[in-house]
């Protein structure tokens, strides 16, 4: 489930995404496996978070590379291990993943 609360004049004061393990809490920059603190990057915090508010949506690595690291040039190749460190952290089988999953040929997207 991901739950979104607008503040005052619509800015966003709460996004979370939960599923059965995993918590992501945006305002705070914390996530939890299994209601354990996983530490992650800031990088692959704003990865995580990325895909999360895109509520399940596919996005591709251009997107993820222009949410994540705007401006800069990076090549495709570092969003796929940055995605592959996230994974190790919070799937319980990286190689079979149940939350951060590949789209073929299109991109990644995180599903509650």
């Amino acid at each position: 489930m991901l739950a979104h609360t607008a503040g005052s004049g619509g800015n966003e004061s709460a996004v979370v995404g939960t599923s059965a393990s995993i918590t992501i809490d945006l305002p705070t920059q914390m996530v939890y496996r299994a209601g354990q603190a996983v530490r992650v990057t800031p990088t692959e915090f704003r990865l995580l978070a990325a895909l999360v508010r895109r509520r399940g949506a596919v996005a591709s690595r251009d997107d993820l590379r222009r949410d994540v690291w705007p401006g800069a040039e990076v090549q495709p190749r570092v969003v796929d291990t940055h995605i592959a460190r996230l994974r190790r952290k919070l799937e319980h089988d990286p190689r079979q993943p149940r939350h951060i999953l590949t789209a073929l040929a299109a991109g990644y997207r995180f599903r509650a």
